[in-house]
């Protein structure tokens, strides 16, 4: 059951809440200063860069730029939200196999 939380929380949890962080409120606030591929770029380097661990800063940019693609030529969060959930069980499902 524990282990159920854990991927639930790593699957889904996670990535909704990062996607409406950063790739909603923080891309919102950001556009209202800034043009939107500055706005792209500044919310993949932070989303990126939240993570922490170098290695996993650097290897997060691409998949970050690419979220942040879908919400500037989407205009909303909701493909975003399901290519980082698709993304985070693909590493889940890799690491347990």
């Amino acid at each position: 059951m524990a282990y159920g939380l854990v991927f639930f929380s790593i699957i889904v949890l996670a990535p909704i809440l990062e996607e409406w962080i950063f790739r909603g409120f923080l891309w919102y606030t950001l556009s209202n200063v800034f043009d939107e591929k500055i706005v792209l770029l500044l919310v993949s380097v932070i989303f990126a860069a939240c993570h922490l661990d170098p290695t996993l800063v650097i290897g997060l940019l691409p998949i970050s730029a690419y979220l942040g693609w879908l919400r500037m030529t989407t205009g909303g969060v909701k493909q975003s939200i399901a290519a980082h959930i698709a993304h985070n069980a693909t590493g889940v499902l890799i690491t347990i196999l």
